[in-house]
């Protein structure tokens, strides 16, 4: 390392993308079937049944991931409007869960306000809604969709995160990418097949 050469990054190329819609003669993509709730009712058990650590139906209005015991609370299936609701909460917390030393580990330990908690309540919605697309849940990527809107406004929550901190919407993400990849892979391993949504 001589200190008179001086280094300078640079991007090794760039691509650009279109829209396939964007293109005469390109077929439309096929529309995902979605889920009726009954199904998505059974995708919640499967679900439930691959988490890496124990999942509680409890009473209350709280759903919450503790680090300390490693345990995911929810409250009961039945006070929410719809398995779908259920199922976008709990993969919420499951992204949390992610978080922990025996998963893919991240720093759990920020307080409430912190831009350290704002970051892992980032990690654990965009885990949310990357995860509920995966599996097959393909309302949530949808802008017309209740469960769109639900995150929408869930990360506005964390706008003064995202004004202080530009760059840790593009940290979130990437450590969300992690947290979902791990979620689905012990969803896949449980089910023995491919998540629904997953394409590569």
């Amino acid at each position: 390392d001589d200190p008179s050469v001086r280094h300078i990054p640079r991007c090794v190329g760039y691509w650009s993308v279109f829209n396939a819609s964007e293109f005469d003669g390109v077929p439309p993509l096929p529309k995902l079937a979605r889920n009726n709730d009954t199904e998505i009712g059974s995708l919640v058990d499967e679900v439930i049944s691959s988490s890496r650590c124990p999942v509680r139906e409890a009473a209350g209005n709280i759903a919450c991931y503790y680090p300390s015991t490693d345990v995911i609370d929810v409250p009961p299936r039945d006070s929410f409007n719809s398995n779908g609701a259920f199922l976008v909460t709990l993969l919420h917390e499951m992204g949390h869960s992610t978080g922990h030393p025996d998963a893919v580990g991240r720093p759990l330990s920020g307080k409430f306000g912190s831009q350290e908690y704002a970051y892992e309540e980032l990690v654990a919605e965009f885990s949310s809604m990357f995860s509920a697309s995966d599996l097959g849940l393909s309302g949530d990527l949808d802008p017309d969709s209740k469960h769109y809107e639900q995150h929408v406004a869930y990360l506005q929550s964390w706008r003064q995160a995202l004004n202080d901190d530009p760059g840790i919407l593009f940290r979130a993400s990437s450590a969300a990418e992690k947290a979902t990849d791990s979620v689905i892979a012990r969803y896949e391993e449980h089910v023995g097949h491919e998540a629904p949504g997953r394409h590569f």
